[in-house]
């Protein structure tokens, strides 16, 4: 059984190495003290602002870009991320109203 190698360092080493680091980067700069609170508190953050305003954004715009053009699996697939990301679309469609085009007559 072969180990898994990223620059010829197997993944044990390679993690003893960046705890090596990060420990001296916190002790040399006492100013900023991540702990595991305020680590886990800040990755919270951001899934959570990923999944409330980042992708339901780029979903809002992918719909506009889409909608009249899709085939019925993409339109299974739009169906989906609405579904999915419904908090954010709820949270973001106070601000965004993609009405249709105007009709050329």
């Amino acid at each position: 059984m072969t180990a898994h190698t990223f620059l010829g360092l197997t993944i044990p080493i390679l993690l003893q190495l960046l705890d090596r680091y990060i420990h001296i980067t916190l002790s040399r700069n006492m100013s900023l003290l991540l702990s595991a609170p305020i680590l886990a508190a800040i990755v919270y953050t951001a899934i959570a602002g990923a999944y409330l305003l980042v992708i339901p954004l780029l979903v809002l715009f992918y719909f506009k870009a889409r909608w009249y053009k899709t085939g019925s699996l993409e339109r299974v697939f739009l169906c989906f991320l609405a579904f999915f990301f419904f908090p954010g679309l709820l949270l973001l469609s106070p601000f965004f109203n993609f009405r249709p085009e105007a009709r050329q007559i």
